[in-house]
């Protein structure tokens, strides 16, 4: 995970921006309580994707190619219903 942890953990998150001391702080929750509050608000789910990379990208850079396969990432496309 970018701030460390699990992606079971729900917690609240700091994260520094550059080097003027500016955070930004935000809720950490798993997929099923960000689906879950955006469902009862009335968005309907259209699209959920995990991407990862392609196999050929992994003679480009190893590691980030790893972390699509390790860490995980969604694309979520939502609409008001």
């Amino acid at each position: 995970m970018w701030h460390g942890g699990c992606h079971f953990d729900e917690d609240r998150v700091e994260a520094r921006f550059g080097t003027n001391g500016f955070t930004n702080a935000h809720p950490r929750m798993t997929m099923q309580t960000f689906l879950g509050e955006l469902l009862d608000a009335g968005f309907a789910l259209e699209r959920l994707v995990g991407p990862r990379a392609a196999q050929s990208v992994r003679r480009v850079d190893e590691e980030r190619y790893l972390k699509t396969h390790q860490t995980p990432f969604f694309v979520v496309r939502m609409r008001k219903g």
